[in-house]
């Protein structure tokens, strides 16, 4: 598109705009071009974590009228066929070694931006994943001082004629309810905080890590409902209805 009065319309990484440049889609960005006279730089859209990032763009015959004193371009995306990447690779890399070529993957250089991003992830994760692990054992000591603390009420039930798996069912029950609606909270209420995420189109779940670490967490919080239920129907609760 051209517009009047030297301005230009231009995109750049929406996080670049958000933090780096301080602006929103919609402002304008003032330079100078190499005859220093004023441009203007309207930002009309914002690149979803791009490997733009650090970089603004404009047309290539606005770019040649303002600096026409650049040669060529210093940057050239690669396009080749999953299964032909390093073959391409390598001939590029072999008829192009006069002029300094420096061939990157577009993964490879988007990892180097998430680097710091991706840095903080892995440390809320490890902490996530001792949370998870304390909690777990948490779960553990509170069923075990709840099942103490009910051990005379257990015991009247077996004296009154119910058998051990009766009792085991019932215990197992009530604290397996518990167990799914704390997780059925806590993935409503992670669901809610990634809300914004999971509306951007740029934004994937990683399913199949998701489905297995709830899974650890269910079988986790099952293993320690199942010890302290058996370790306690073990003994001879109904010797204990005697100090009653």
């Amino acid at each position: 598109q051209t517009y009047e009065n030297n301005v230009i319309p231009t995109y750049a990484d929406q996080t670049v705009i958000t933090w780096g440049l301080k602006k929103k889609v919609g402002d304008t960005l003032l330079y100078h071009n190499e005859g220093g006279e004023l441009i203007k730089l309207l930002l009309i859209g914002g690149l979803n974590n791009s490997i733009f990032q650090g970089n603004i763009l404009i047309a290539k015959n606005q770019f040649r009228k303002h600096f026409p004193s650049v040669a060529g371009s210093k940057v050239m995306m690669i396009d080749a066929p999953a299964s032909d990447k390093n073959k391409v690779s390598k001939l590029l890399q072999a008829q192009l070694k006069d002029l300094g070529l420096d061939l990157t993957s577009a993964s490879a250089r988007l990892a180097e931006f998430n680097s710091v991003t991706n840095t903080y992830l892995t440390v809320f994760m490890a902490l996530g994943g001792l949370g998870v692990l304390i909690g777990t054992f948490g779960l553990g000591i509170v069923l075990l001082r709840n099942m103490l603390d009910r051990k005379q009420e257990l015991a009247l039930l077996l004296a009154m004629g119910y058998r051990k798996s009766q009792v085991f069912l019932l215990i197992f029950s009530e604290n397996l309810f518990l167990l799914l609606a704390g997780l059925i909270i806590g993935i409503l209420a992670a669901l809610i905080g990634i809300l914004p995420s999971l509306l951007s189109p740029a934004f994937t779940i990683p399913g199949g890590f998701m489905f297995l670490l709830i899974g650890v967490i269910l079988i986790s919080g099952l293993i320690w409902i199942w010890l302290p239920t058996k370790r306690l129907l073990k003994g001879e609760l109904i010797d204990g209805l005697r100090n009653e």
